[in-house]
């Protein structure tokens, strides 16, 4: 597909707006396969343009007004404002004119002229803003009480003109890009906030990240290069963990790009006892170039989509669907109507592109170097095996092993067939070795239940009831204060023996011959652990027992019990 090509959203756009303030408009055809056209020496025929022109596309739209009505066939046409700077791709077909008389293709200098054209088009484009906000200024001049046809068409005009926004805006998002599939970096009052707190107090954290960048950087880029997206998004985990693999948030997002168990799950980052795939820099970069396309797909341009990435395509939805119906939704319209935390999330983006393109600049001549890239070769192993053990057996040292393999959970490969990666050159010794390589078990790990905290309760009171801390609880639950919880909240509590408490909670149910259960309450239980403990819901309790919406219940209280 041609670059001109591409821009047929906004070309159509210009046209309508050539009825408003005259701009300037392009017009486009495909252009045809290299074997087609016609050699330099030639003599182009000349045809009269029609819908049917084969090799016209049906719904590309000609401007009536235009006055050149005739072209030489199988050309691409520019109109540049008069009919004098219309150019035809014949002149160029010696680009394609090799020694033997064959067809073929000087790639750089079709580059350079193709590039040159996408550059006109952009300049045609920023001459269309400035004739649409001359169009909308017009308009506002129409008063309020003028006659009601008036306003009819006032409106319709305006919302006219904001499509018509929008459809440039999408151009210029999705070709935003050089030639080396750079994004163009933005630089306003919100960035260059974002710049300075880099420069400040954030100082410390941005030299930190730079220098574990090193590691993943290339990995990274060759993923994104291989996906046709631009290569700077590799910095999204500048912002999103620092390149950390072991970074975890306050909404339990985990890993260098942040997933959440859902979405990772969504995107093929599995997680089990032995392993979390949101932590694997590989497989989680694989995660989030997936996650990247399906939003730009979605939003049509990276600002928003970037934004979609942060605080969760459905927020961002949600406000622009809130917005009137000629409001013009670009990225920094929506702005300040996003999160907070989201609302600096792109700024900072682009503040970080902004300091890396131009250090000096910004003042950051201190960069530290680099972390060296990260080096391994893979060895697909079915054995549970200590990372310590593998390392004494080929020579590393085992913190090696763990930052190849972030992803193992416990430091231990799992039960099933897993990529271990090792030190490159390691993989041999390593499968000579695998068999005098002792077994490992994982560790006696707490299991899980969820207590709904109840009015008058503390962590401290739960912690006794389950024979366990108030530290405990509040780190499960990644709870900032030990004091902060409210009734009605479910809580994860980190015990021995998840199934203990099941067989506690139904040790005095009676079978009924029907095959229901009968429950008789203890103190201190809850519909909700009695629904986990019998594996129904509470609301089937509550049909069953004819308590309405009603939760509440007391010690030798009786209750049927069915499980699903």
């Amino acid at each position: 597909m041609s670059l001109l090509y591409r821009f047929r959203p906004a070309l159509t756009g210009l046209y309508c707006v050539t009825a408003l303030a005259a701009c300037a408009t392009v017009v486009e055809t495909s252009p045809p396969p290299v074997s087609t056209l016609p050699a330099s020496d030639e003599t182009a025929t000349t045809v009269n343009v029609t819908a049917e022109t084969p090799s016209f596309p049906a719904d590309t739209l000609l401007p009536s007004e235009t006055s050149a009505t005739d072209f030489p066939a199988d050309s691409l046409m520019v109109v540049l404002g008069t009919p004098e700077d219309t150019l035809y791709l014949d002149e160029y077909a010696a680009d394609y004119a090799l020694d033997d008389d064959t067809l073929g293709v000087d790639a750089d200098r079709v580059f350079e002229r193709a590039w040159n054209r996408q550059s006109a088009a952009r300049d045609l484009i920023r001459e269309a803003r400035t004739q649409i906000d001359t169009a909308l200024a017009l308009l506002d001049t129409i008063p309020e009480y003028s006659d009601s046809t008036a306003l009819v068409t006032r409106d319709e005009m305006v919302i006219e003109l904001s499509q018509l926004v929008r459809q440039i805006a999408l151009v210029e998002s999705r070709n935003g890009f050089s030639r080396n599939g750079e994004m163009p970096l933005e630089l306003n009052e919100f960035v260059e906030t974002e710049i300075r707190h880099f420069q400040g107090r954030e100082r410390r954290f941005f030299l930190a990240s730079y220098a574990r960048a090193g590691a993943y950087l290339q990995l990274m880029t060759r993923k994104f290069s291989d996906a046709g997206m631009p290569e700077q998004l590799v910095y999204l985990a500048f912002i999103e963990s620092g390149f950390k693999t072991n970074a975890f948030s306050r909404a339990r997002a985990l890993g260098p790009w942040q997933f959440i168990a859902s979405t990772g799950n969504r995107y093929g980052l599995t997680r089990d006892r032995w392993i979390d795939r949101r932590r694997d820099f590989a497989h989680s970069t694989d995660g989030a170039i997936a996650y990247l396309t399906d939003l730009h797909a979605m939003f049509g341009d990276w600002n928003t989509a970037i934004a979609a990435y942060n605080s969760g395509e459905g927020r961002v939805l949600r406000v622009i669907n809130r917005q009137r119906e000629n409001y013009l939704d670009q990225f920094w319209d929506l702005y300040i109507q996003l999160p907070q935390e989201t609302r600096r999330y792109v700024p900072r983006f682009h503040a970080v592109l902004n300091i890396l393109s131009d250090p000096e600049r910004w003042g950051f001549t201190d960069l530290p170097a680099p972390n060296d890239p990260v080096e391994f070769d893979t060895l697909v192993v079915e054995k549970q095996m200590s990372l310590a053990n593998i390392a004494s057996r080929i020579g590393v040292a085992a913190t090696e092993l763990e930052y190849l393999n972030p992803e193992l959970r416990h430091k231990i490969t799992p039960e099933y067939a897993y990529a271990l990666r090792v030190p490159p050159g390691r993989a041999p010794q390593l499968a000579d070795a695998i068999d005098r390589i002792p077994e490992s078990k994982l560790p006696d790990v707490p299991e899980f239940v969820i207590h709904r905290v109840r009015y008058g309760q503390t962590l401290s009171t739960i912690a006794q009831r389950y024979r366990t801390s108030a530290r405990a609880i509040q780190l499960a639950n990644n709870l900032r204060s030990a004091h902060r919880i409210r009734a009605g909240q479910r809580l994860r509590i980190p015990v021995r023996n998840a199934s203990y408490y099941a067989r506690r909670t139904t040790r005095n149910a009676v079978q009924t011959p029907d095959g229901a259960t009968v429950h008789v309450v203890r103190r201190g239980d809850t519909l909700w652990e009695i629904a986990q403990a019998y594996g129904t819901t509470v609301t089937a309790i509550r049909r069953l027992n004819n308590m309405g919406r009603s939760s509440r219940i007391n010690p030798g209280e009786r209750l049927v019990v069915k499980p699903n």
